[in-house]
């Protein structure tokens, strides 16, 4: 009885899963694993502005710092944070008005000084909805 050339064998077994590990993470990814990703995404800091009406919310963990114009020291909001494929979202309540901040990995271009910003944001409060651009910041 003849013997399957296991060297053969292995090379094709090893060539298969190391194609298929590069399909499942791009090139030069540092990722370990999906909980590593997640985890890393939800230490990132964010500025999110909008225009018309002009705010900027700067978020750090789970607190949300909200300017306006007419509000330029900011009103500081708790928030929960999670975080899915597309990005992060953060919400809670301000007294009996409920809030959420959504950061996704759209590019955007700011509608009056033309700047370039790699995130979309999309500030609710209240009900009343605002889009903006957003960027990572350092914590």
């Amino acid at each position: 009885m003849k013997r399957p050339d296991l060297s053969l064998l292995s090379i094709l077994l090893l060539t298969m899963s190391l194609t298929s590990c590069s399909l499942l993470m791009p090139a030069g990814s540092k990722e370990a694993s999906p909980a590593t990703a997640q985890s890393e995404k939800a230490l990132v800091q964010f500025v999110a502005r909008g225009n018309e009406p002009f705010w900027s919310i700067k978020t750090s963990a789970d607190t949300l710092t909200w300017k306006t114009p007419e509000n330029p020291n900011g009103t500081k909001l708790t928030a929960q944070r999670a975080t899915s494929g597309e990005g992060v979202k953060y919400m809670g309540k301000d007294g009996d008005k409920t809030f959420m901040l959504e950061v996704v990995g759209t590019p955007c271009i700011d509608t009056m000084s033309g700047q370039s910003f790699g995130y979309s944001a999309t500030w609710v409060y209240a009900g009343d909805s605002n889009a903006g651009c957003a960027e990572q910041v350092d914590k």
